[in-house]
């Protein structure tokens, strides 16, 4: 009997066997694993005719739809229908129909991120990756409230899709069009710090938002650390010719890297862009646009810039008038003048990618790249073995 009972089994557990051999053949392969059965965000949008019946059909002319409906992840920004109709009658439209095609799509993408971001990952500064048009959206709080660009205001957060968030807003974010040098010039507090840059014509660098780079067009990055008038008049500097005299006694060799004025200017340009989130907790040595100087930058209590080790004393940011975004840097307001010094060396650990030129080449941030051709072009170093050829 019990040999009998267990041949039954025997048979039936190959049977089951078969069985699964055969409905694993038939089904298509599991690509990635789904963490949220909500909808995608493009079907969320389209579907929420109540509230964003605006921005829907604004997906729908910039293509953006398709894009929304795949795995992402994404994070989209996502302006009410009030917001929407606010912002047609503020830039003197009647409806999104009048608004040109370019312009929708622009507006679009200034507001999608293709990274996933949880409000948990907000700080005061500006989100860790660029939007779809390669600027940055700054980020800060009012009381418990988190602020987008300085004037859209989060009402509902971490809405889950199945391809990312949604955070619903109150206001369109709306593109940021100047570049930082303009950005300065046109706000009077910054009168004479934007004469400076323009004699020393510092402008001219700060006024570039893209180069030619090889085949392709380059974003610039630059950082400005603004000094306003108020405190240049702390110091008995009231005109050009004042701001010029109290840093040199060569007026005729402003623009000029060894001119007293000129390296005072210039040491508040900073290679890159840095908001304030981006800003290593400890001590950091960021470098100038010449390369040739940094400014050592500690955040601990606060943030200080070339801290005194003796006397404490550092200089430091007015943070309401700091985080402005331009369309090639940022610009943060200083409390006091930054004197040029040379900073003490700090331990410096860099990531050997972190540098303009790999930047620009097409695999940087999507697969590994191979910089060896061969021939030892590289005058200092040397390759031993294949595995360090990257």
């Amino acid at each position: 009997m019990r040999n009998i009972q267990l041949f039954r089994f025997t048979g039936i557990g190959k049977v089951l066997l078969l069985f699964l051999f055969l409905y694993s053949c038939v089904q298509d392969p599991v690509l990635w694993k789904v963490t949220s059965q909500e909808q995608v965000i493009s079907d969320f949008v389209l579907t929420n005719t109540n509230q964003y019946t605006e921005f829907g059909k604004l997906l729908v002319n910039a293509g953006l739809t398709d894009l929304l409906s795949v795995r992402g992840p994404y994070t989209l920004f996502l302006p009410t229908d009030d917001a929407m109709k606010a912002y047609y009658s503020a830039k003197g439209y009647s409806s999104l129909s009048d608004m040109p095609v370019q312009e929708q799509k622009t507006l679009a993408k200034n507001h999608l991120i293709v990274s996933e971001i949880h409000s948990g990952d907000i700080l005061l500064g500006a989100l860790r990756d660029t939007n779809a048009i390669g600027d940055f959206l700054v980020t800060e709080f009012s009381g418990s409230d988190i602020i987008i660009n300085k004037h859209s205001k989060i009402t509902k957060r971490d809405i889950i899709c199945a391809n990312g968030y949604v955070h619903q807003i109150d206001q369109v974010i709306e593109p940021v069009t100047q570049n930082i040098y303009d950005l300065i010039n046109s706000n009077p507090a910054y009168s004479l710090f934007a004469k400076g840059l323009k004699l020393t014509k510092l402008s001219d660098t700060l006024q570039t938002v893209q180069f030619l780079y090889g085949n392709k067009n380059a974003r610039t990055r630059f950082t400005v650390l603004a000094v306003p008038d108020t405190i240049f008049n702390r110091y008995g500097i009231y005109t050009a010719d004042d701001l010029v005299s109290h840093f040199t006694n060569r007026p005729d060799s402003i623009t000029y890297l060894k001119n007293g004025f000129y390296r005072f200017m210039e040491y508040h340009c900073m290679a890159n862009t840095y908001y304030l989130s981006g800003l290593d907790l400890g001590t950091k040595l960021y470098p100038i646009l010449s390369y040739d100087n940094s400014i050592s930058i500690t955040v601990d209590t606060d943030y200080k810039l070339n801290p005194d080790r003796v006397t404490k004393k550092y200089t430091g940011f007015i943070i309401e008038s700091s985080n402005i975004p331009a369309k090639n840097g940022a610009l943060h307001t200083l409390n006091d003048l930054l004197p040029v010094t040379d900073p003490a060396p700090v331990i410096y650990t860099f990531d050997t990618c972190d540098f303009f030129d790999v930047k620009q080449l097409d695999c940087y941030g999507k697969y590994y790249g191979k910089f060896f051709d061969g021939q030892n072009t590289f005058a200092n170093v040397k390759w031993e073995g294949d595995f360090l050829q990257y």
